[in-house]
């Protein structure tokens, strides 16, 4: 897992293993990279050694800031994968008092999580402020941008975004940038224009995440050949590309077809990601097109653990328990899948998904009537 990596390298660079509370703290994100359920230990953990090395004064040298301040980012990404939001934009505020550099990568984490917390207004506006007080960086104007396409704003988001091209290589960013405000908006020719010109600043292992989003934009379209082309391309400049495993072996799987192939590729990608939950839930929904009932559920319960917020892992784990008699169980993972369908952000509904549930959903409650009925 990248992020217990990366937390094990700044604490072991900047500490050393020698220290009283970090040497524990090391051994609790060690484990979490191999044990499923220790990332809510974790947090307790960090904030405790947090805690212990606060000054009541907020004096700090500069060993203590940047021990300080690789910690509270940890602590806050932990909350986030926890989908914890108000607790990790908590956590990376207090990253604001240690610097500029701190500050700044404590605005882009805060934008993220409220981005995923679905409070894309708050994003919005944080972002605007961090884009005042640092008009240097160029990030700040992307991450924006793409907020503000999530918005459903693309023509807003796309101007923004244009705006950072400057002939530089950086430029390719930017096309990438607007690939993914006109997907998410669905304005395909202009995502596809977009990809045409990230490519020609693409060399070698960039030409990957190009490849991956042509597959995306394809697949969103419907063009499941040429998508399943791209997929494949990204991933033979990577095989260990865990987007493409994952997004061609669920594509396989939602269409019902290579399903064995379906089930390997999404395995390679969860042995990469073992704790992702939308790859546990590619798994699930693969063996459930098997009728391997069993391991569907196995991974679907697992998968709605991870992301309780999803209407789609919702929706599959209804229609699961509906075929497994458990109808109760059926209602209410679709009755939550609706719900989480009205929660989504414009760019994110899919009104013909929402329809299906509430279909299902209509059909099952005049079953348990009827049956109630009948035993009346």
């Amino acid at each position: 897992m990248a992020l217990v990596r990366d937390a094990l390298g700044k604490l072991r660079k900047l500490l050393g293993n020698e220290h009283p509370d970090v040497s524990y703290t090391l051994n609790i994100l060690g484990e979490v990279s191999s044990h499923e359920g220790k990332f809510a230990e974790a947090v307790g953990v960090l904030s405790d050694l947090v805690a212990s090395l606060t000054r009541r004064d907020d004096t700090y040298n500069e060993q203590e800031r940047r021990t300080r301040a690789v910690l509270l980012e940890q602590l806050g990404m932990l909350h986030r994968r926890l989908e914890n939001f108000d607790e990790a934009v908590e956590t990376f505020e207090l990253m604001m008092e240690l610097g500029e550099e701190e500050a700044a990568r404590a605005y882009s984490q805060i934008i993220e999580s409220l981005r995923q917390g679905r409070q894309l207004e708050e994003a919005a506006a944080r972002a605007r402020t961090a884009l005042e007080r640092f008009p240097q960086l160029a990030g700040f104007r992307l991450q924006l941008a793409s907020v503000l396409g999530e918005m459903g704003k693309p023509e807003e988001a796309a101007e923004l975004a244009r705006g950072a091209l400057n002939g530089e290589p950086g430029d390719r960013e930017v096309h990438m940038t607007l690939v993914q405000i006109y997907e998410r908006n669905k304005l395909y020719a202009e995502a596809e224009r977009a990809l045409d010109a990230a490519e020609k600043l693409s060399t070698g292992r960039q030409l990957e995440f190009v490849h991956f989003l042509r597959g995306a934009v394809y697949e969103r379209q419907k063009k499941y050949d040429v998508a399943e082309q791209e997929f494949r391309k990204a991933l033979a400049i990577n095989p260990a590309n865990a987007l493409a495993l994952n997004y061609l072996g669920y594509m396989f799987a939602d269409r019902g077809v290579k399903l064995d192939e379906s089930v390997e590729l999404v395995k390679r990608a969860l042995e990469l990601e073992p704790y992702n939950g939308a790859y546990l839930d590619s798994l699930g929904w693969a063996y459930f097109r098997l009728e391997q009932l069993d391991l569907a559920e196995d991974y679907l319960r697992k998968a709605v653990a991870r992301v309780r917020r999803d209407p789609t892992i919702h929706d599959h784990l209804g229609n699961l328990y509906e075929k497994r008699g458990r109808l109760d169980l059926a209602a209410q993972h679709w009755e939550r899948s609706l719900a989480e369908w009205k929660r989504a952000p414009a760019t994110e509904f899919d009104a013909e998904a929402y329809s299906r549930v509430e279909a299902k959903l209509r059909a099952l409650r005049a079953r348990l009537n009827k049956k109630q009925t009948s035993k009346n």
